[in-house]
């Protein structure tokens, strides 16, 4: 039975470093999810003036109570102009989609959605 000596190790080290994704390549990949998200946020229903109420809302049905106030609080400011809103969401996520493709922004920036008034 043969071992694996420094040339086994060197290719097993080669072969987990090829598979490996640089920082570009990680901010082009988090660039693409970011205009899919946009696009999937332009969905013709979500554009519908009952949408935050209806839908939106009905999705912390299950929730602690102080979940479900937080978000209908949240949503409320939201109600009267809804699909302003919306676009502005749509366009905001596909503009750092577009950046991070670009490389116009750093991908650690782009966490600042998080911390956004979604």
């Amino acid at each position: 039975m043969k071992r694996a000596g420094k040339e086994g190790a060197a290719g097993a080290g080669a072969a987990v470093s090829s598979l490996l994704v640089s920082q570009r390549g990680l901010q082009i990949a988090l660039g693409v999810i970011w205009i899919f998200e946009g696009l999937l946020q332009a969905e013709g229903p979500k554009f519908s003036r009952d949408y935050p109420l209806g839908t939106l809302a009905q999705s912390v049905m299950g929730a602690p109570m102080w979940v479900k106030q937080s978000v209908v609080a949240g949503i409320h400011s939201f109600v009267s102009h809804w699909p302003l809103s919306n676009l502005g969401s749509v366009l905001l996520q596909v503009a750092i989609g577009a950046a991070l493709v670009s490389g116009l922004l750093p991908a650690r920036l782009s966490a600042f959605r998080w911390r956004g008034p979604w």
